[in-house]
């Protein structure tokens, strides 16, 4: 069995938190010809050994040009750097894991404001910032 101390990450999760929210919808949604398109905006800070990561996800669903619902949820992960990491980049770690270890806690809150909103069930896959960051 591997030492525990050998596993460990190079950083410490010291919180995530849900900075913005915004949801809109029309009053009758037709889902049967509507599309849904899922965005994400990833921003970075680093001072000194902390390093920020902002995740805005954008969740639309368009029936042609007109937008049937909007969600839009906005979440900030402090990362704090402990010890040493195979990541060197505070950049690099905060698109990609960074973002990837924030992005379950937008899913949960998209699919809690889809069920009371009466869309039914919004489960958003789980995603792979590494290659939405090389797209970009």
């Amino acid at each position: 069995m591997e030492n525990i101390e050998k596993t460990k990450s190079g950083f410490k999760v010291e919180s995530i938190l849900l900075t913005e929210s915004q949801f809109s919808r029309k009053g009758n949604i037709d889902f049967s010809n509507s599309k849904q398109e899922v965005s994400f905006e990833t921003g970075v800070g680093t001072k000194g050994s902390v390093v920020n990561v902002k995740l805005t996800t954008t969740v639309t669903n368009k029936l042609q040009d007109e937008v049937q619902y909007k969600i839009e949820v906005t979440m900030v992960g402090v990362f704090k750097r402990n010890g040493e990491s195979e990541i060197k980049d505070n950049e690099e770690f905060g698109r990609v894991n960074g973002a990837a270890i924030i992005f379950p806690f937008v899913r949960e809150h998209i699919a809690n404001i889809a069920l009371k909103a009466g869309l039914g069930s919004i489960i958003l896959p789980p995603v792979n910032f590494t290659k939405v960051n090389k797209d970009k």
